[in-house]
């Protein structure tokens, strides 16, 4: 059996796995100002690998170093510090998660389709003045569940129904559709899955905001939902 390990991680699984390992020890140390763990990547895994000669340790530096550069051209490319986040909540999910049902709907046998989605937040969107026929032509219309990895753009100006990313001094950036554009040129937003808006959310200044999202995958961001939910990072 032990043989038998050994070559699954001298193979290209294993590096992949180990490229995973740094990854996943990269998004916890950019997203906590925790000293112990900065210490334990910075120092600890260095002395690891002078003191035991491991072979798998330089895939996890690999990983960290690739992450990185990647994130580096991706910000380049896209002008904004942050052209990747994850979907860590369920406030842009149609479907029933950890919150109940969307909008908090007293609803039967719901299932997340668009129309449903719509007949149990349409009166949400009413102070807004969005219709049924508007939002269905938004981005990302069917919304953006938990796992969900997002690419954001920054841009000159953002439109009602774009999904925009924005700093409120929290831990995680939030990722909530703008409803509204204020006179004096703010935004509203409002999460998708939520009954209202929060505080924060009736006057966001365009200098908070890294960008809209332009592209999004699936499952790819569950690294960061559970570093969230396991570390609070």
């Amino acid at each position: 059996m032990k043989e038998r390990l050994k070559k699954l991680f001298n193979s290209w699984i294993g590096a992949i796995l180990y490229v995973l390992i740094g990854l996943f020890i990269l998004t916890v140390l950019m997203h906590t100002g925790r000293i112990e763990l900065y210490i334990l990547v910075v120092a600890g895994v260095p002395v690891l690998f002078a003191i035991q000669k491991q072979d798998w340790l330089p895939y996890i530096f690999a990983g960290i170093i690739f992450a990185l550069a990647l994130m580096g051209i991706l910000g380049a490319a896209l002008s904004t510090s942050f052209p990747l986040v994850s979907v860590i909540s369920g406030s842009l999910d149609h479907g029933i998660n950890e919150d109940g049902t969307p909008c908090r709907a007293q609803v039967s046998n719901y299932s997340p389709t668009f129309d449903n989605w719509w007949q149990a937040c349409s009166q949400t969107y009413a102070p807004f003045n969005i219709t049924k026929q508007q939002f269905s032509q938004f981005p990302f219309s069917d919304g953006l569940g938990i796992g969900y990895m997002a690419a954001v753009q920054k841009q000159d100006a953002y439109k009602v129904g774009d999904i925009i990313v924005y700093d409120v001094g929290q831990a995680a950036p939030i990722i909530h559709r703008v409803v509204m554009i204020n006179p004096d040129g703010t935004y509203q937003t409002k999460g998708d899955h939520n009954m209202g808006q929060n505080s924060y959310e009736h006057s966001v200044d365009k200098s908070r905001i890294a960008g809209k999202v332009i592209f999004a995958m699936p499952l790819l961001g569950y690294v960061k939902v559970f570093t969230a939910r396991v570390f609070g990072v």
